[in-house]
């Protein structure tokens, strides 16, 4: 009977694993139902506010002017719909510095706390503070307040670290719940998969919603759904870390410097093991890059001319993508890791990325829907590579330092909004009177590079590989030659 007791502990650990990995992934869903519901609103709004603004002599509502994006190819007013456009990206640009401004600061303390206190806490001061910054756009939405202060809210949504604090903790979890190789990154997968879902869920309804009833109503529901999944959170999650180490004081100065303990923490702590973290972090940057940058300036896109899409159409649309994308993208994984045991993930996200590179070319080329449509098609595996090089880093490093890897990930993210803002919004708006569609190579053109970066890594990592398992036969003949002269 001892025996069994050992087996019975285990089996009630990985079913009790298997319930927090299922509680993590309903909570995802409707995070991501609820920062879609207003996310997909919010370029919307902006483009008929201000085209509301532009084209009327008094600052008439924009929640009753979106009858404006809907006729943009018979718009006679002064000002151009480039102009608007244009606009629309400067003020996109806007609040992704007042998101990813404040952000920034967070994150260098989040991680390195989600390692001491925990997990659940992050994720209930994130989630507290997306419902305040929500509810606080729904008044400016419906009172039709100046743009300023939407700018100011999402200033606060930055103070709860944005979605970077809730995936890095829930990411955490699933680390804990989950053991080293590719069931860490199939997990994953299932995890983006699932936000997907949560998302494809409100984008029919939303676009739907604007159209019928105006901006106010997408935001009202993102703050109850946001209310009602804080609660969720509270009552049910069970916090699967508990720290090694418990200590009376907690330097709050000291937490920053913290992040940097992650390049001493690789399992083998060796410089090959190193290098690579450095590599496969250069690579999640350059692809995210322009994945980041991509969605707010393709909606501005296809609002204007000659696509004049609505948003219904763009509500449509944007469903049909992401149930394609990440459902389908997480069949193709489970079937190449069930299939292909040999295949490394390296060599998979290579040819995602390269479908990635292929869609933005695609997106340059567009005069009409149908090009929209092939170049999501071609498009579908794009977003994969960003889960599973998650994976990839998570196996590179003890569990002990999972919340300040995701910590140095959504930094990295962060910084990358940043970036993504500030480069592609600009190229957008300048290059708008030369080619519309020229920002969309010059993304293609960052993701190429960031192939280039991960074909040089699989290659380096299958010689290194090589070289050990030689290095180890050496050793093995060495050994029973000296046991057979004894």
């Amino acid at each position: 009977m001892e025996e069994t007791k050992p087996l019975l502990k285990e089996h009630d650990k990985s079913i009790g694993s298997f319930g927090t990995q299922l509680r993590v992934v309903v909570y995802v869903m409707i995070y991501g139902c609820a920062c879609e519901t207003s996310g997909q609103a919010e370029p919307q709004y902006i483009y008929a506010y201000l085209k509301s603004v532009t084209n009327a002599t008094d600052f008439k509502a924009a929640n009753d002017s979106l009858q404006a994006t809907k006729t943009c190819l018979l718009n006679t007013t002064s000002a151009s719909d480039d102009n608007i456009q244009g606009l629309t990206s400067n003020w996109s640009w806007y609040i992704s510095l007042a998101q990813a401004g404040f952000a920034l600061p967070v994150l260098m303390f989040v991680g390195p706390m989600a390692d001491k206190i925990g997990r659940k806490p992050l994720i209930l001061w994130n989630v507290l503070l997306v419902c305040i910054s929500l509810a606080l756009k729904t008044l400016i939405v419906y009172m039709n307040f100046h743009l300023y202060y939407y700018v100011i809210a999402c200033g606060i949504l930055g103070l709860s670290g944005n979605f970077y604090v809730f995936h890095l903790a829930n990411i955490a979890i699933l680390a804990d719940c989950t053991s080293d190789g590719k069931e860490r990154s199939f997990v994953l997968v299932i995890y983006e998969a699932l936000l997907g879902l949560g998302i494809a869920c409100s984008q029919v309804g939303t676009g739907y919603l604007i159209q019928l009833v105006g901006f106010s109503y997408p935001y009202l529901i993102s703050s109850g759904l946001m209310l009602s999944l804080l609660v969720l959170i509270t009552i049910t999650l069970k916090d699967p870390w508990k720290p090694q180490e418990i200590t009376s004081t907690l330097r709050f100065r000291e937490i920053p410097g913290q992040l940097f303990t992650l390049w001493k923490s690789s399992k083998q702590n060796s410089k090959h093991y190193i290098r690579f973290l450095i590599l496969y972090f250069v690579v999640y940057c350059l692809y995210y890059l322009p994945m980041n940058g991509a969605f707010s300036i393709r909606t501005i896109y296809i609002l204007g001319e000659p696509f004049c899409w609505t948003s219904e159409h763009i509500g449509w649309y944007n469903t049909i993508t992401n149930c394609t994308v990440y459902i389908f993208g997480g069949v193709v994984i489970k079937c190449l890791h069930v299939c292909c045991v040999r295949l490394k993930d390296d060599v998979i996200s290579i040819f995602c990325m390269l479908s990635g590179v292929a869609c933005f070319v695609l997106f340059g080329l567009s005069n009409d829907d149908s090009m929209i449509y092939i170049g999501t098609a071609v498009g579908i595996l794009r977003f994969l590579p960003i889960s599973m090089i998650k994976g990839v880093l998570s196996r590179l490093v003890s569990k002990d330092k999972q919340g300040v890897l995701f910590s140095n990930v959504y930094l990295l993210e962060a910084v990358c909004s940043l970036g993504a803002a500030t480069l592609f919004n600009n190229i957008y708006n300048q290059t708008m009177s030369i080619y519309n569609g020229l920002v969309f190579f010059v993304m293609a053109g960052v993701s190429a590079v960031a192939v280039f970066f991960l074909m040089f890594i699989s290659c380096t990592n299958t010689q290194h590989i090589r070289d050990e398992i030689l290095i180890e036969k050496t050793a093995i003949q060495s050994t029973e030659k000296t046991k057979i002269l004894q």
